[in-house]
């Protein structure tokens, strides 16, 4: 449940949530605008794939760091 917590309130989660708040006001205001809306529309998805591929390459990162610990614990402990 931390975890949860400390994604959701994190700057990029908060960040990508307000862009895609924003574009969707934007989708949804009464503007006749229809360059507005086309950005609008285009920024949805691509904010969402973008914050997506960080957070994998984060948790990716992450992964390989511990994997990496792991294996020189293991190395030490087959040395003893």
């Amino acid at each position: 449940m931390k975890n949860f917590i400390k994604k959701i309130t994190s700057r990029k989660f908060l960040l990508a949530l307000l862009t895609e708040i924003t574009a969707i006001a934007q989708l949804l205001s009464a503007s006749e605008n229809e360059k507005l809306k086309l950005i609008a529309m285009l920024t949805i998805p691509v904010v969402t794939i973008i914050y997506a591929t960080i957070e994998g390459h984060i948790d990716a990162k992450a992964v390989i760091h511990n994997a990496e610990k792991i294996v020189d614990i293991l190395e030490k402990n087959k040395e003893e």
